[in-house]
């Protein structure tokens, strides 16, 4: 079971900083917008992303700040800075199978699965919490690749029946006022 665990964390995570950290050409048949100021009829009926950077998935939503795109919401959900890819500040979020073991997972088990794609990380919290009722962990560390440092903060929720992972990522250490209040944002629907 720790294998699987760390299996499917492996999975998200690489996925989360692979968005990020390649720049992607939106996909034509995808709802991709700006939140901005423009009036609601010249949004495009697609967009799952509202006005004030409100988007919504299936079964969640979250606010990202305001002026972010929607570069993705395919297999990842992809929302981005306006400086894009010059600034590789982003959300992401990965929906995977439901995880029978979710609850045994611990700060070994995902710095394990983090150390087989990372030269250095660095685990600066893992707790365990809840998002709208639904058991979670919150894990915030560093890591080093050969682009460079990167801060993330990780939301990992143990949906009805599947496991979302929630993943905000900067290369900014002074981020937190983004990406505390994209975390208080996400609810469970």
């Amino acid at each position: 079971m720790k294998r699987y665990i760390s299996m499917m964390l492996l999975a998200a995570t690489l996925l989360s900083m692979t968005a990020c950290s390649q720049p992607q050409q939106p996909d034509e048949e995808s709802a991709v917008s700006t939140v901005s100021t423009q009036s609601t009829s010249e949004s495009s009926e697609k967009s799952k992303l509202d006005l004030d950077g409100t988007y919504h998935g299936e079964g969640y939503q979250l606010t990202a700040p305001r002026n972010w795109k929607l570069q993705n919401d395919q297999e990842v959900v992809l929302l981005v800075s306006p400086e894009y890819p010059d600034k590789s500040d982003c959300i992401t979020v990965v929906e995977t199978a439901k995880d029978p073991s979710f609850g045994e997972m611990t700060q070994d088990i995902f710095k394990l699965g983090l150390e087989a794609m990372f030269d250095d990380v660095k685990i600066q919290s893992f707790e365990k919490t809840t998002i709208s009722e639904s058991d979670a962990f919150r894990i915030v560390y560093t890591s080093s690749t050969d682009a460079g440092s990167q801060l993330v903060h990780q939301l990992i929720v143990d949906a009805d029946d599947h496991t979302l992972n929630f993943t905000m990522i900067t290369e900014s250490q002074d981020a937190s006022d983004w990406i505390e209040a994209c975390e208080k944002s996400i609810q469970m629907q």
